[in-house]
């Protein structure tokens, strides 16, 4: 449906040029050009580099069809896609959000012991999901991940998280028959979207950007 419309946009120009009745073979670079260049006076360019996907699939299609000998956009390159700087915290930022007094609470502990360990090892939220009681060695410092596509490696833990994680082990129920580290309140292993959505509650708290992700 997409690549429809963008099909159909890209007939309006040609109609809203004088070129309506322009044969498909008789479609060149110069008449495209044309039509890229107005586009990046409303579109986005990853909504540019779509419209010229679609294109080029629709000109393939008549090519292996037997409509047209050749495709006029196969030589025609997409502009380059925009680069985002990622948003992260500064240093001072990391600190406020780490060193604010955090109450008695098992869940704040939780969530602390989570922010501490995920700035200490570099984990990503899907990896602390994943951890299990037995993955993490107060004693030596260190936590047994399990990462993409079932690689496992062994990460050091910096001293204050093994601290924020000492004081959540003792607030974890004991009882509970899941092997999860990081619990819920339900007493079920804790989602990436919860750990999501507990960072945002903090940082709103704290005055804090509130667009940071945890993996930045």
């Amino acid at each position: 449906q997409a690549y429809l419309r963008d099909l159909h946009q890209f007939r309006d120009f040609l109609e809203a040029t004088g070129n309506e009745t322009t044969a498909l073979d008789s479609i060149n670079v110069l008449l495209l050009r044309q039509y890229l260049a107005q586009l990046q006076k409303t579109c986005e360019r990853t909504s540019i580099m779509r419209k010229l996907s679609a294109l080029k699939t629709f000109f393939r299609y008549l090519v292996r069809r037997g409509v047209l000998s050749e495709s006029p956009v196969a030589l025609m390159s997409a502009p380059r896609r925009q680069k985002y700087l990622p948003q992260v915290l500064s240093a001072e930022q990391v600190g406020t959000l780490l060193d604010s007094p955090c109450q008695s609470s098992a869940m704040l502990i939780r969530d602390l012991a989570i922010l501490e360990l995920m700035y200490s090892s570099g984990l990503r939220i899907g990896e602390v999901t994943r951890l299990d009681c037995q993955s993490v060695d107060l004693s030596q410092q260190q936590v047994r991940v399990m990462g993409k596509g079932g690689k496992e490696r062994l990460l050091p833990i910096g001293r204050q998280a093994c601290a924020a994680l000492n004081s959540y082990l003792q607030e974890r129920p004991h009882r509970s028959d899941e092997s999860a580290l990081f619990l819920n309140y339900r007493g079920k292993r804790l989602s990436a979207r919860s750990i999501q959505r507990h960072l945002k509650n903090r940082l709103l708290q704290l005055n804090l950007p509130t667009t940071v992700t945890p993996h930045a």
